[in-house]
């Protein structure tokens, strides 16, 4: 049952990671720092998955057929090269934890900060730290009794969780979570608020209503005065179509008035010239 569930995922793995880099490779537009990033770790579960195929079988077969003790010096064998992918896939978390911190914290300095030189050499990294402490768990093999059932004490296990485990997890916590604190403060600053200390939700809407009509009030009185001048230069003793009423029989009296202050000034303007 171990086994059957152990292929399961690793086929389940070769078809996910193994489609999303088929897509990053294919797909220009996704050749960004990050998913650089994302497909390199992709790549370090690509090959946990290609062990899984061969390394589960075997174990069944050794288990079933074998004696224990041989089981175990065969899990002790193998496993190292198990956990090198396991570890840079883990140090790929905090590495793309530190990228995305910079780039949210600091924006203005992200591409001077994190060049390609940096990308490259923080990758290589990450690959080398996971093989050189998976590697340390060949240790134990030096000098070691192959009639012992148990190679690789039990103690061995502390190197996972002190260089492995709190690391990952204490900068995963430590980045996501100055993140996290940024947007919340960039979300309450973005909303709305009420104009006036009531909070009434229209009483903004209602005093910009009042400001339009009473601007709209007095631009129409300003601009009445100069219509009226106009009317009294240019003679023009035609009523203006806007300033009809709107049923049309009704007569405005400022027609009439315009035209009785221009006949006074033509037959002014006649006696000037009779004499």
């Amino acid at each position: 049952m171990r086994v059957t569930i152990l292929l399961v995922l690793a086929v389940v793995n070769l078809c996910g990671n193994g489609f999303t880099l088929a897509t990053i490779r294919m797909t220009p537009r996704l050749w960004t720092k990050t998913n650089f990033i994302l497909a390199s770790m992709l790549l370090s579960h690509f090959i946990t998955g290609v062990f899984m195929l061969w390394y589960t079988p075997l174990l069944l077969v050794v288990f079933v057929f074998n004696e224990p003790c041989r089981y175990n010096v065969l899990t002790a064998a193998v496993l190292p090269l198990m956990k090198t992918s396991c570890y840079a896939s883990s140090f790929h978390l905090i590495l793309v934890s530190v990228e995305r911190y910079i780039a949210i914290v600091y924006p203005l300095h992200y591409e001077a900060t994190f060049t390609d030189r940096t990308l490259k050499c923080a990758i290589s990294v990450v690959w080398s730290t996971g093989v050189l402490v998976g590697m340390t768990y060949f240790l134990w093999f030096i000098n070691v009794d192959l009639t012992n059932c148990t190679l690789v004490s039990v103690h061995y296990y502390l190197v996972d969780l002190l260089l492995i485990y709190i690391p990952v997890c204490v900068c995963l916590f430590t980045c996501y979570g100055r993140i996290l604190a940024i947007s919340w403060r960039q979300r309450l600053r973005i909303e709305p608020r009420p104009s006036n200390g009531n909070g009434a939700p229209g009483s903004a809407l209602q005093s910009t209503t009042f400001m339009n009509s009473a601007s709209g009030s007095s631009a129409q009185t300003e601009t009445d005065p100069a219509t009226h001048a106009n009317k009294a230069t240019t003679g023009d003793n035609t009523a203006d179509s806007n300033e009809r009423s709107p049923t049309g029989t009704a007569a405005s009296s400022e027609p009439a008035v315009t035209s009785v202050v221009t006949d006074r000034y033509r037959s002014t303007f006649r006696a000037g010239c009779d004499q």
